[in-house]
């Protein structure tokens, strides 16, 4: 009698680790259907039969509100509970949403946490924290554990260290071991460690070898180059043609090229395309309120609305950008 329980027990064991299993391989395949709700149900069902596997899926779909209300608090106690098993994805989002609750203390907590399990991706969250923080011991002792994975973006904050602590030579070499390891990042740096020292053709090739290799800054870099003159000649035509690539990545290039539009400078006057340019910019990029201020005073491409005008010169005088905002503003008195 003894041994027929003990053996109807070991069939019930196995009957809910396969229940348990199949649970889980059906949640993920209706997750990859998009079937969420279903998904959920199945996950959950694995997850109270012990299957700790399913608690950072479960935790994603209530981050992102994916088969389940968003439910913050929710996704939380899962991520932790997928922590406890040290799932360093899910150290990782929670020092994320801790940062944004703005308990960086405890969000570095969890970022120590998995990078003591050799993560990569928190050694250089930690290194770039404390960067920020003018921490440079710290930060360093980070990157370069980050090193020894051999990945470029490791190796690339590291030279941005150096760079901060004015190491230039420590600075290039990690640069350029960056870039070995395919970080375009590196090349754009090297680029600006190049136009700091007056190397402008060095500059020139390395922003080149960046944007070529899709790295969307030294699109910016390019524009601004030809912009400024910095090889010793201005070519606002070169100026407009790499600020037009680059404006959908970096807000400053888009300002760039509205002023190009808005003076007829490298090409034709295009006061609608300045305007919306600007238009999408200005809340970042404030110099832009002047130029809309003047648009719609003057009616460039729009009909003139002196009062939308009005806003803009006041923001812009507020500002103290402009010179010129205070003066237009007279007209009103």
């Amino acid at each position: 009698m003894k041994i027929l329980l003990t053996a109807l027990l070991l069939v019930l064991i196995c009957a809910g680790v396969a229940g348990n299993e199949s649970a889980y391989a059906k949640g993920i395949a209706l997750y990859k259907q998009n079937q969420f709700t279903e998904a959920l149900r199945q996950l959950q069902i694995a997850a109270r039969n012990g299957e700790k596997r399913a608690f950072l899926p479960i935790a994603y779909m209530y981050d992102n509100g994916l088969g389940v209300n968003r439910n913050l608090p929710q996704a939380i106690k899962y991520y932790e509970r997928a922590a406890a098993f040290d799932s360093k994805s899910a150290m990782r989002r929670l020092s994320d949403i801790l940062f944004a609750g703005n308990q960086p203390d405890q969000a570095v907590k969890w970022l120590e946490r998995a990078a003591a399990l050799d993560d990569l991706e928190s050694m250089k969250k930690l290194g770039e924290w404390h960067m920020r923080r003018r921490d440079w011991t710290r930060a360093e002792v980070w990157l370069v554990k980050a090193t020894k994975f051999n990945d470029g973006e490791a190796w690339r904050l590291l030279g941005e260290l150096y760079h901060r602590r004015s190491e230039l030579t420590r600075s290039a070499a990690a640069f350029e071991k960056a870039v070995e390891l395919g970080d375009t990042g590196a090349m754009e740096s090297l680029g600006n460690q190049c136009l700091a020292k007056g190397e402008y053709d060095k500059a020139l090739t390395w922003y080149h070898r960046a944007a070529d290799a899709g790295n969307s800054q030294a699109l910016t870099s390019l524009g601004m180059y030809y912009l400024e003159g910095k090889g010793g000649v201005v070519d606002y035509r070169k100026a407009r043609e790499w600020l037009k690539k680059a404006e959908k990545y970096n807000l400053f290039s888009r300002y760039h090229l509205a002023v190009l539009y808005y003076n007829g400078l490298g090409g034709a006057l295009n006061y609608e395309q300045a305007r919306i340019l600007l238009e999408s910019c200005s809340d970042q990029v404030e110099l832009g309120k002047y130029y809309l201020g003047m648009i719609y005073y003057h009616g460039l491409g729009v009909k003139p609305d002196r009062e939308k005008a009005k806003f803009y010169f006041i923001d812009s005088a507020r500002l103290g950008l402009q010179r010129e905002a205070y003066e237009m503003l007279r007209n009103y008195q």
